[in-house]
């Protein structure tokens, strides 16, 4: 058996990536004919999802005194947020360094692309923020670990333009949506 092609279906790390427009569109990262989806907004980012990379980071630090990274996951055909990615990675004590591994994303359906970061670590001001952040387009969000409390910086990279975001532009509270899809379900009352 010749084993010569045996990866010739395998995406490349570009396929998992995506580019994003000046209007925020997602388009995949690698032009093919017919393009692997079409384009669409970039959908908010779940607030449950944020709470979770936030207290995830927050823990990992108290616990090991080292920083991490995940992978932000985009469903392109449901146009929706996934669960992130643990890579490999070196976890330092004021940054992590990661890498993207085609092993790592191959379990994924062939529409999910990688579509930003989440990372911990120690950072002076902004500037040494940004060139932390990965060179790929997608939303970023570091987690400044400081003396006694933490502080979160949300970022989208349009092309090769990295800007600060507000929260409130890119997270949405999906907890509000639950309760509100689920409000027929409680009876409220004064006594248990």
């Amino acid at each position: 058996m010749n084993n010569d092609n045996v990866h010739e279906n395998v995406p490349s790390i570009t396929d998992r990536l995506i580019r994003i427009t000046v209007n925020t569109d997602v388009t995949p990262h690698t032009l093919t004919d017919p393009p692997a989806f079409k384009p669409f907004t970039i959908p908010p980012f779940p607030l449950s999802q944020d709470a979770w990379l936030s207290e995830l980071g927050a823990l990992f630090h108290r616990k090991y005194h080292r920083c991490l990274a995940l992978h932000l996951i985009l469903d392109c055909q449901a146009r929706r947020w996934l669960d992130p990615i643990i890579p490999p990675q070196r976890c330092g004590p004021t940054s992590p360094t990661w890498s993207i591994l085609e092993q790592d994303l191959l379990h994924l359906p062939p529409l999910t692309r990688i579509g930003g970061s989440f990372q911990t670590g120690f950072a002076d001001d902004i500037d040494e923020i940004k060139i932390r952040i990965p060179p790929y387009d997608g939303i970023h969000c570091f987690f400044k670990i400081g003396r006694h409390h933490f502080t979160k910086f949300w970022m989208i990279r349009v092309i090769d333009q990295l800007d600060v975001i507000a929260p409130e532009a890119i997270v949405i509270n999906d907890w509000l949506q639950l309760i509100a899809a689920n409000y027929e379900r409680f009876e409220f009352c004064s006594e248990p």
